[in-house]
């Protein structure tokens, strides 16, 4: 994962220091359509089981029939804080739309399963794992020794292909966000500037062990539409992120991983993209041009 994240970085550093940014507006649209709902369908497939409590992770489950029926009977606790989490969600976005609808959603299904937990002594399945330590930039270190190094010759090919694919993916969905937000905003769009950042984004993350990051317009849009300014909620966001890191272990522990699965559910569903869905209309109506 180190050698993977690493080589992303470079691949997006490259992408935009050779300016080849400008290349995304050559990709055909569906294109751009089919990679975010086919991200949407396995985002759905991924995390549908969490919801309906068939993940096989049920705390409690014992040998025999009881684990067999944890491992693959729905659980309708979980399924019911997933429910819970998502029409909160739903009816915050419409009646509030100001409001953090995903952080209102996500609480609303923590207060049902704490609820169900000490009221019912029902199963809401796991909850969010310990984040331990706070992680230090050393996670590259590995690689530069004997072991690291023979890992990096005999699997090197193999994980050059997926970051340049992970790369490239990931460049084009942060290209097509800024985009969307260039419109929306109506302000310039530097697509080679957001590689690079994105680039140095990766490779900070990579030292310290983290994941592939895209750019990603929905915050600042919804930022900008509510009156907010998108310095200050990045700092804000950014913020909030590192006193939860600090001290909010005990405080995520509570959080239900079925409300999570059910938040990331209406994350998937947003992603769909809207030219793909009308399209699937017009193909279900006969209109075949």
């Amino acid at each position: 994962k180190r050698h993977l994240l690493l080589r992303v970085s470079l691949f997006a550093l490259a992408i935009g220091v050779l300016r080849l940014g400008n290349i995304a507006r050559f990709v055909p649209y569906p294109v751009v359509a089919g990679l975010m709902s086919g991200l949407a369908i396995s985002l759905v497939i991924y995390e549908l089981p969490e919801v309906l409590g068939t993940h096989g992770g049920a705390e409690g489950a014992g040998e025999g029939a009881g684990a067999e029926a944890a491992h693959h009977g729905i659980n309708a606790w979980t399924l019911l804080v997933g429910l819970v989490t998502i029409v909160v969600f739903v009816v915050v976005r419409r009646r509030w739309p100001s409001l953090p609808s995903k952080l209102i959603g996500l609480a609303a299904g923590t207060v049902v399963a704490l609820v169900i937990t000490l009221a019912f002594h029902g199963d809401v399945g796991p909850r969010v794992p310990s984040l331990g330590r706070l992680p230090t930039p050393d996670e590259l270190l590995p690689l530069f020794s004997a072991d690291g190094i023979a890992l990096v010759v005999r699997y090197g090919y193999d994980v050059m292909i997926t970051a340049l694919a992970i790369a490239v993916v990931g460049s084009l969905d942060s290209l097509r966000a800024a985009v969307g937000e260039a419109e929306g905003l109506d302000t310039a769009h530097h697509p080679n500037r957001l590689l690079v950042a994105l680039g140095c984004g990766n490779l900070v993350s990579s030292t310290f062990g983290g994941v592939p990051v895209a750019y990603s317009s929905h915050h600042a849009l919804g930022a900008h539409h509510h009156g907010g300014r998108k310095y200050v909620s990045s700092f804000a966001t950014t913020i909030t992120l590192v006193l939860l890191l600090l001290y909010g272990g005990p405080l995520l522990g509570l959080i239900p991983v079925a409300a999570l699965s059910a938040m990331m559910l209406v994350i998937a569903v947003g992603l769909i993209d809207r030219w793909a869905g009308s399209t699937i209309d017009r193909l279900r109506r006969g209109q075949y041009d």
